[in-house]
């Protein structure tokens, strides 16, 4: 059993027995770990109200090496994002960006992932009323890069020729990225 101390976000809780909830958490040094947090649920916990949905803070892993759920020792909250549960419209863009990072984070560099994820729901948490959807909107195109599927945006996803900075192009989804005149004229 390894002992970490890392940076982390809440991405996805629930309850686990009595006691307990499991814990899924984006670390800026182990990647994607899921935890048990024991007792959480009790009235005094060691956990506090630390353990909310999208904050920010240092936790404390009990790492299995035999095993994928891991023990969660404390959780300093740094960060809470309340403001995230006051609005529909960020708490759906947020949970959005925990979906991708929960079904695509696995096995990518962690420091990049985490960092992107925190950009994410920090843009979401003071985002105006109408600029949600468009804070979300680029979050996730950022997380995708941090994935490491870029679209393609200086040469053609087509024929690959280089694409000049200032010319017109048509962004094709299918082919991952941006189109010459002569490829978008053929798609």
């Amino acid at each position: 059993m390894t002992l970490l101390a890392t940076d982390a976000v809440v991405l996805h809780l629930f309850d686990y027995r009595e006691t307990s909830r499991i814990v899924r958490l984006v670390t800026r040094d182990a990647g994607l770990v899921s935890v048990v947090a024991r007792g959480a649920r009790r009235p005094k916990n060691r956990f506090g109200a630390a353990l909310d949905l999208f904050a920010s803070g240092v936790a404390q892993v009990a790492l299995h090496a035999t095993g994928d759920l891991h023990g969660l020792n404390a959780f300093d909250a740094v960060h809470s994002r309340a403001t995230i549960a006051a609005s529909l419209d960020r708490f759906g863009a947020a949970n959005a960006v925990a979906e991708l990072c929960l079904r695509f984070g696995q096995g990518h560099e962690s420091a990049e992932v985490f960092a992107a994820a925190v950009r994410a729901l920090d843009a979401i948490a003071v985002a105006e009323g109408g600029r949600v959807h468009a804070s979300a909107l680029g979050a996730a195109w950022r997380l995708v890069a941090a994935f490491g599927f870029t679209p393609a945006l200086e040469q053609c996803a087509a024929c690959h020729e280089a694409i000049a900075p200032e010319a017109d192009v048509t962004f094709h989804h299918r082919a991952g990225g941006a189109l010459c005149a002569r490829c978008a004229r053929n798609a």
